[in-house]
């Protein structure tokens, strides 16, 4: 375990060890966590909401365009519909403004 996420889930599986608490579900595991982890804000995310999030996600991602050639690209800034890039590096040819 790693971080933050980490954290709380070492603390919530001691507690189920040690028969402090009983996690049976994201409710139960969240209520024991927010009662036993008082240096990190816990909160809980309804799956409605998830799903609701994931469903805007998957449409900001498709009415994004491809601006060609990122790979390449040192650094990239929208305006509007117009991109600033430079190529490389910051030392290369001038920053270049590009309509999509």
């Amino acid at each position: 375990m790693d971080g933050v996420g980490g954290e709380i889930k070492c603390v919530v599986w001691k507690a189920v060890l040690q028969g402090k608490a009983v996690v049976s579900d994201c409710e139960s595991f969240f209520k024991t966590a927010k009662d036993l982890v008082k240096k990190i804000v816990v909160f809980y995310v309804q799956r409605a909401r998830v799903e609701v999030l994931a469903v805007k996600r998957k449409e900001r991602y498709e009415a994004s365009k491809v601006v060609p050639d990122t790979r390449v690209l040192h650094y990239i800034c929208a305006y509007g519909n117009e991109v600033m890039y430079s190529q490389n590096s910051s030392f290369s040819k001038p920053a270049t403004m590009k309509r999509f």
